[in-house]
Formats: structure tokens, sequence, C-alpha cells
């Protein structure tokens, strides 16, 4: 059984008194005077010649000289200042030597022969005898304690935490260091493998070209030269970055098999992809959402199938008949009825900006189109028609415009040359 150190530090105290006294501190002394089991016996306490009953945690005989404490009304026996070496357990010893009380199997000389244990005024060291009956130390408790000392790789405990290290007391190196704070793995030039702490993990920090071996080898973290590289063994189809909130889903994946190489970047809300993006051998493929718009730094960006936008304009008005005019020459010359109309093209979508016209007619044949303007700041068009007829006309012109997408575009002002 485990002795408490305060009971062997005193019992090694009662080993070097007489005995005579009475107490000694919270010590009581007497003699045995009889045995009825071996943890019930029956004390005279010195000075006393009545009978105590008490509780044994040594072995003991009659007319042993003991030391007893007394606690809640109970007398224990706690040491057999007659024989002192012996204890309850059967070939299990104790002495006092100069390094303190040693307990393990003696032999007929007084000496361990298999492990023992030393209770010391620094610790408690343990010791195993080697082939040449020589103790060896394999472990110590006390402020620094450690295990395995007989061997090339032990344990060290300190205060600060647990260390396995390395080598001889003169040489050895920390292997692995565990604290309250984290721990850290070493190779043996005491360069650190690995490190984990509350807020932070580093592995293969010592050496650049260190890679992360995941999953039998199927799995690959390291850098190439300065770019963070992961990497897919042969089984790996694909490599994947997810994140999920919820029903929603952002998702990076990298495939590369035979006969498809793409990278695809797609946000899912359950299991429909609301927005995507690849580009593989065969191209490149934006998807996105209903009603939204893809954006280049901010601005919009153009789809063919929206590009744009059309529409028709039916306009009725009057124009002037033609008159005729002599040139300077004397020739007689038919001048046209002229009409200008500025239209405000209403219906067309937001971000869509007038830019030309396919097409204008008009019902009556002797009315033709000059020219016309589109005015892309306002959306504004102006029209100029003449009448070829003698007489003025009431008449229907069909404007046909279109507008192209441009959300974003600034418009430039216009430039004035001279020729």
């Amino acid at each position: 059984m485990e002795l408490q150190d305060s009971i062997l530090k005193d019992f090694a105290d009662a080993v070097n008194s007489n005995g005579n006294s009475t107490t000694s501190s919270q010590h009581i002394y007497g003699t045995v005077s009889r045995v009825v089991e071996d943890d019930l016996v029956y004390v005279r306490i010195n000075g006393s010649e009545l009978e105590s009953p008490a509780k044994s945690l040594v072995k003991v005989g009659v007319n042993d000289t003991v030391m007893c404490t007394m606690q809640a009304h109970t007398l224990t026996i706690i040491g057999n200042i007659s024989y002192p070496a012996l204890t309850r357990i059967e070939n299990v010893y104790m002495t006092l030597t100069e390094e303190g009380l040693l307990i393990g199997k003696l032999d007929d000389e007084n000496k361990p022969y298999e492990s023992y244990i030393v209770v010391g005024p620094s610790g408690t060291n343990v010791y195993s005898i080697n082939s040449d009956g020589v103790g060896v130390l394999v472990a110590s408790f006390g402020e620094t304690s450690q295990l395995g000392k007989s061997s090339t790789t032990h344990l060290t405990m300190t205060p600060n935490g647990l260390a396995i290290r390395n080598g001889t007391d003169n040489g050895d190196y920390i292997l692995a260091n565990f604290t309250p704070t984290g721990m850290s793995f070493r190779d043996s030039n005491g360069n650190v493998l690995a490190s984990f702490t509350n807020d932070t993990i580093k592995l293969g920090q010592s050496n650049t070209s260190a890679t992360i071996n995941l999953c039998g080898g199927q799995v690959l973290i390291g850098l190439s030269g300065t770019i963070m590289k992961i990497y897919g063994g042969s089984n790996v189809g694909a490599i994947g970055i997810s994140n999920s909130y919820s029903s929603f889903k952002s998702e990076v994946v990298c495939e590369a098999k035979s006969g498809s190489q793409r990278v695809a970047m797609q946000v899912l809300d359950g299991s429909t992809a609301t927005a995507s993006f690849v580009l593989s051998n065969n191209g490149a493929n934006v998807t996105i959402p209903s009603g939204k718009a893809l954006t280049e730094n901010g601005k919009e960006v153009a789809k063919l199938d929206k590009l744009l936008a059309f529409g028709s304009i039916t306009a009725r008005g009057s124009i002037p008949g033609a008159n005729n005019s002599v040139s300077q020459y004397g020739d007689v010359i038919l001048d046209p009825g002229e009409k200008s109309v500025t239209i405000n093209v209403s219906n067309i979508p937001t971000g869509y900006t007038l830019c030309g016209v396919r097409g204008i007619t008009a019902q009556i044949s002797d009315v033709l189109v000059e020219g016309y303007y589109c005015n892309p700041n306002n959306n504004k068009l102006t029209v100029t028609l003449k009448n070829y007829d003698y007489n003025a006309v009431t008449t229907d012109v069909y404007i046909y415009w279109f507008a192209i997408k441009n959300a974003g575009v600034s418009t430039q002002p216009n430039q004035s040359i001279t020729w």
C-alpha cells in the first residue's frame, strides 16, 4: 500500500526517537497488548494500564512499541517502532538511508534486489535493478518529475508542462512539449516541425519544402515557389472548397481527369445553383440569377441575348406642299415642302440608350425622309421629312428604333470640327 509523505516523514522521525514520551506533536506511543486480527489490536498507551482498541496500518505483534494517531475517537497504528522495516505487505520492507526512506524488497544484507523507491527531502525516486545489480533511476517525482529516465526517450514534467525528451542528461533535447497554452513537436536538431496553440496551428514551419500528407497520400498541401497548392492523388477526381450557412452554400471545385478539366465556382440555395462560373477546355460559362446583372468593376456587362432593345413609333402630322423656284440659270426647280419633328422616345427600357433607327417609312409615297438624328443623352430622335407634292399632306410616319444596353456607361460630349 502507498504511504503519504507526511506519514513516512513522521515514521522516520520516530525511528530516531527513544519512544519514551507518550506524545510527539500529533503522535501517541504505546505497546501492543493483544492482536485480534491484522487490522484490530489492543494498545496500552504509555502511562496507562488500560487497553485501547486500535486499527493497524502496519504489521505488529504483542509487546511491540508502536506509534499511533487519534482522529475522530479512533486510534490508528501508523508505525512499528520495534520493527520499523516490516510493513503489512509481505516481503516488502522499508529502511532509512542517507538519501531518505528506501522502500523495496531487501536481501539479507539489507540491499534491494528488485525495483525500489527512495523518498528524500527533494522528492521521490524510483529505481530498477539492472543485470549488474546496480540501481538505475527510471523515474523521479518532485518540482520537476521525470519518467523513463533509464531510456533514451523519457518524459519530464514541470509546473510549466510536460516534455518528451531524447538523449542523456548532458545532451538531451526536446522532441515534444506540452504546456497549458499549447504544444509543439521538434526534430533531432531542435527545429520546430509543428506547433498548436489556442489561436494558431503551424505545420512544417521549419522547412519551406515541407508537405502536409492527408488521406493516405491522396491529398497533399505544399508550397510551389511562392504559391500554396493543394494536390490530389490519382484517386482524387476533384478538389473543392465549400462553405455552408443554412441552406446556402458556396463552392470552388478544381477537376482534372481524362476528358474533363475545369474550374467551377458556384453559389447554391439548397441543391439549386443560383450563380456559377465554369472555366474548362471547352470555354467559359457564366450563369447568373434571374433578374440579376453581370458586372465588371461595378459596371454591368451586356449579355448577347439582351444587348439590344427594339421598338417602333407611329407619328402623324402635316407637311407643307412643294413650290417652284428659279435657279440662277433660269431653270425651274421643284422646292419640296419640309418638316422636322423631334420625338421623345419614352418606351426605351431602363439601362438602354437610343442609338439608331432601323428604318423610317411614310404612308404617302411623295413624302421622303431627308435625315434623322439620335441624341443618346436624352433618348430623343429628330426626323426631317420632305413633301414632293405641291399640296400639303397629312400622313403617318413609321419609325423603327433600336437601343443598346449600356447601364453605367458614360456619354462623352460632342466634338466640333471645321472643314
